[in-house]
């Protein structure tokens, strides 16, 4: 199975962190924040790994255009004009296989990607979302308030305190949902899934971080260990 890893926002919140560096190459450590989601994807052994850039995309082709590491082989996908997170994907709909990993470039979730992969998705859904506790970012507006139900369908509930993580099982098939070539992956795909009942989710009491915020970014670099160390 392959993987996807979204690298193409402006990063706006981060001010003038991002006015240089594109947010996945924000370093923390001395080592870009997207490589810590890479090393865990080589790891499994994944054959390639597909990122999908815009923003200050010649960053990201400069490190990574075909690099390979161990059996992982890394290749840089540009947009020609933005596309948004579900055009982005869009664009490369010919490469992908019936099932594909698609991770966020600026968070990062240490759960055990081997098995959220090899457990599938249900039949009847079209894609498999990683959750976390929405203790931190009750401002989210991208899938925050979910709950499970009985049969981990994941719901959106007005008091949900689940929200997406940003790793993402999804079939190849089910993106004929996306009609236009610009459009977003949460708003125009996973909440229209949501609303079928076609997602499955899977909870997580792992610690989470996304960097999208000069505070979210501090917070990342001050507690290293517990975000990016077993």
């Amino acid at each position: 199975m392959n993987a996807l890893i979204l690298c193409g926002g402006y990063g706006k919140r981060l001010g003038s962190i991002t006015k240089k560096t594109p947010k996945p190459l924000v370093t923390i450590k001395k080592k870009p924040f997207i490589e810590y989601i890479i090393s865990d994807l080589v790891d499994l052994k994944i054959p390639k790994i597909f990122l999908l850039c815009s923003y200050k995309s010649h960053f990201f082709f400069k490190n990574y255009r075909n690099k390979k590491i161990d059996e992982t082989k890394i290749i840089c996908i540009k947009e020609s004009r933005p596309l948004g997170t579900g055009g982005a994907i869009l664009n490369i709909k010919e490469k992908l296989e019936d099932l594909f990993l698609l991770l966020n470039g600026d968070s990062y979730f240490k759960i055990n990607l081997k098995k959220f992969i090899n457990d599938g998705i249900k039949n009847s859904c079209d894609a498999k979302i990683a959750l976390t506790l929405n203790k931190f970012y009750k401002l989210n507006s991208q899938l925050s308030q979910l709950i499970l139900d009985e049969k981990n369908f994941v719901l959106k509930k007005e008091k949900g305190k689940l929200m997406n993580a940003g790793i993402y099982l999804i079939k190849k098939k089910s993106l004929n949902l996306m009609k236009n070539k610009k459009c977003s992956l949460e708003r125009d795909f996973l909440e229209e899934l949501i609303l079928k009942k076609k997602i499955e989710g899977e909870y997580f009491k792992k610690n989470f971080i996304d960097i999208g915020t000069v505070e979210n970014l501090k917070k990342a670099k001050n507690k290293y260990n517990l975000y990016f160390r077993d």
